[in-house]
């Protein structure tokens, strides 16, 4: 019986196409709607558009054509498929293992199409890749039989694809598959302080690093430090050493592993800071002092040395005092690295000793004392002289 009416409607369509016109009939029309209609007319329900292509053929014919409607081809009206069908469970794969067969709508086939049946009551509408179909009983087009693509779904449901039109059959659709949302990871470095924004060279700096990280594990950080040294890796805290004045920036840069396996990298303008390193403040100093011999009382030392380094653009005065003794001269105005010369003169008997300056007898204590332009004493030494009794006269 199937059969039957099968038959009827094709010669049904195919009387209608030679007369010039399309039949009234709810039978006839249903055929055409479903993709037997005239060729001179476009059915806007097929998914596959009725017009010729190329070769002057319409539809599915083959399954060449199927296999490339099923991959995103275009049909000659340039739309396209294979999300809708995909939506059925029509893959590409799918696709692949497809035989052409004939399916009834006696058989609980669910049809598609782009517009709405001859009993809308029953359409459900889709949206799928940006386009809009509808998915009804197959049966509401009449108890026809056709001739279509027939396979199975990879998780068991039976679908097909009519031959003349294109368009999805299936038992039942399978349930959409929605996009895992990976949360995007987030990671940054959010500040670098210093320990100092101001130090002398040969001082160390301390730069301590923090950040955010979300779904992002933290692994080290890059330091830069600006003065040409290599860049050094460690963990959120790192201290550096400048040998030469001058001003730099320093940077630090954070290193992170995602969840996916990869590594990424995070630096900010808050993880960029100015430093500035000066030369240690000058303090003149003396530099060496002759050695005292002993002496006897009255008696004299005419090469008393002191030499000293004065910081550059000063001038300070060098004082050379004794406790029971003198020096001539006994000051001096000092420039730059110079060495400066003074007499001695012992005192004229054998001192007693002063406990105050730590004298013990028979000693006396002579003194180098440095002053900046403040009159500030800076550096001093001192020293312990043996003074001996004079020499006996004949």
């Amino acid at each position: 019986m199937r059969k039957r009416l099968s038959i009827l409607a094709v010669l049904a369509t195919t009387l209608a196409v030679f007369a010039g016109f399309t039949t009234g009939t709810a039978n006839a029309a249903s055929a055409a709607t479903q993709g037997q209609s005239a060729v001179s007319t476009v059915d806007l329900n097929n998914l596959v558009c009725n017009v010729p292509d190329r070769t002057g053929r319409i539809g599915v014919y083959n399954k060449a054509k199927l296999l490339y409607y099923a991959r995103g081809g275009k049909d000659p009206c340039g739309r396209t498929v294979n999300k809708i069908w995909a939506a059925m469970g029509i893959t590409s794969q799918v696709a692949k293992k497809m035989n052409l067969g004939t399916i009834c709508a006696s058989d609980g086939w669910i049809s598609s199409g782009r517009r709405h049946s001859p009993r809308p009551s029953l359409d459900k509408p889709h949206h799928t890749g940006g386009q809009r179909w509808y998915s009804r009983p197959l049966w509401v087009w009449g108890d026809t039989c056709y001739r279509a693509w027939k396979g199975w779904t990879e998780d068991g449901h039976q679908v097909a694809v009519l031959e003349s039109c294109g368009n999805g059959e299936f038992k039942k659709l399978p349930p959409k598959r929605h996009k895992h949302h990976q949360p995007t990871p987030s990671y940054s470095c959010t500040n670098l302080s210093l320990s100092s924004s101001s130090l002398q060279t040969g001082e160390a700096v301390t730069a301590t690093v923090t950040y955010r990280s979300k779904r992002a594990t933290f692994q080290s950080v890059d330091y830069s430090w600006g003065d040409n040294s290599p860049m050094t890796n460690g963990g959120t805290s790192m201290a550096h050493t400048y040998n030469t004045a001058g001003q730099y920036t320093v940077r630090a840069t954070v290193n992170f592993t995602l969840q996916t396996g990869k590594r990424k990298s995070a630096t900010s303008a808050a993880c960029s800071k100015p430093l500035t390193v000066t030369p240690p403040p000058c303090t003149s100093s003396l530099v060496s002092t002759t050695t005292l011999n002993d002496l006897d009382a009255g008696g004299s030392s005419p090469n008393f040395k002191v030499t000293v380094a004065t910081c550059a653009g000063e001038s300070d005065t060098l004082v050379l005092t004794s406790r029971f003794g003198s020096f001539s001269p006994n000051m001096f105005s000092t420039t730059g690295l110079n060495t400066y010369t003074s007499t001695y003169t012992a005192p004229g008997e054998v001192p007693q000793g002063d406990p105050t300056y730590n004298i013990p007898p028979g000693y006396d204590r002579v003194w180098a004392k440095l002053y900046n332009p403040s009159g500030e004493l800076v550096d001093s030494s001192s020293q312990l002289v043996l003074i001996n009794p004079p020499p006996l006269s004949n």
